[in-house]
């Protein structure tokens, strides 16, 4: 499973666009685990960071222990080293 370093997804820029988005995955979490994600989307969104759905995706699969923090840092440096390797990014 990758994680996408480029963007899949568009931008948001707001809270609520952030909040919509992890409204559609909110069936796939437990209540504690859809609180967990709200209150980071939330978290991020006061300091104007807003969460696309690649993002809220990201938060998922951690909430959900399909992912961890590790994964998440190994597969991104991964990502990264071969865009530049393939010229997407310098």
């Amino acid at each position: 499973m990758g994680i996408a370093v480029l963007n899949r997804y568009p931008e948001v820029t707001n809270e609520q666009a952030s909040m919509a988005i992890l409204k559609k995955y909110e069936s796939e979490l437990t209540y504690i685990q859809y609180q967990l994600v709200s209150y980071a989307v939330s978290t991020n969104a006061h300091e104007g960071l807003y969460c696309n759905e690649d993002d809220i995706i990201l938060l998922v699969k951690i909430a959900k222990g399909e992912l961890d923090g590790n994964d998440v840092i190994k597969d991104f440096l991964t990502q990264v080293k071969q865009a530049k390797e393939d010229g997407m990014i310098s």
